[in-house]
């Protein structure tokens, strides 16, 4: 196979032949150093990677749809969960794929990183509800730094999302100072992340949205209501706004 030029119904055969010969409808990590076409051939030809996979009749991965209510993680049952992942033949929320299992129990640490990235999740999803006006998201949360900037870390993921929805919390991630919807084809979308420094900011005001009904929600979410954080006490100290004051 030519690596040059391809036609849709080339690339979209090389997903078939993909399926047919592993008998599972491969990821983006699948594909790279594989001797099929790169991940960012059908990205580029397609749009998205699982247009490619639509276009060759293949079962797009669960991303970001906040609107499928019914669907649920298969290790813990949540069904409010913003990104799914694979594991071990399971289809599993981010917190099953990436934890020790302690959000499981009800112990997980609201000031960790994945505790943070739970948080965050909640925030958004209560915000925006079941609105598709974003279509596919991907969330992401920084603290500010020294540069009055943010850098909001990418994973490497299946699919590309439509936009990345960004909150930028306060040093002590007590408050959300601003929220950016970024779409993917912004050039502040790298690899690895996305930047928002003084340097840039005049290019980041068009991607800015009103963070005052997320900080609303955020103020307003008891900790312990939530099974990640069944172990807290129910205090003030639980109001997600406060959880992190010394």
């Amino acid at each position: 196979m030519r690596h040059d030029e391809y036609t849709l119904e080339e690339l979209a055969g090389a997903l078939i032949d993909y399926y047919e010969k592993f008998d599972k409808v491969p990821h983006i990590r699948d594909l790279k150093n594989s001797g099929y076409p790169s991940p960012t051939t059908f990205i580029k030809y397609f749009g998205s990677y699982n247009k490619a996979l639509e276009y060759a009749g293949l079962q797009p991965h669960k991303y970001t749809d906040l609107s499928d209510k019914s669907d649920k993680c298969e290790l813990c049952g949540i069904t409010k969960t913003i990104q799914w992942h694979n594991k071990n033949g399971l289809k599993v929320c981010r917190k099953c794929y990436s934890s020790d299992g302690n959000y499981l129990k009800g112990t997980l640490d609201p000031k960790s990183n994945i505790g943070i990235r739970v948080i965050t999740e909640y925030i958004v999803s209560g915000v925006l509800n079941s609105s598709k006006k974003y279509g596919n998201i991907d969330i992401k949360s920084g603290k500010l730094r020294k540069d009055n900037g943010w850098y909001f870390y990418k994973q490497s993921a299946s699919i590309i999302p439509d936009h990345y929805i960004c909150l930028g919390f306060n040093e002590d991630r007590t408050e959300i100072l601003r929220v950016f919807v970024i779409p993917r084809n912004s050039n502040l979308v790298t690899t690895r992340g996305i930047s928002i420094t003084n340097n840039n900011s005049d290019r980041t005001l068009k991607y800015e949205v009103d963070p005052k009904p997320y900080n609303s929600f955020y103020k307003s979410l008891n900790l312990t209501t939530l099974s990640e954080f069944r172990n807290l006490e129910n205090n003030n100290t639980n109001k997600g706004g406060e959880q992190h004051k010394p």
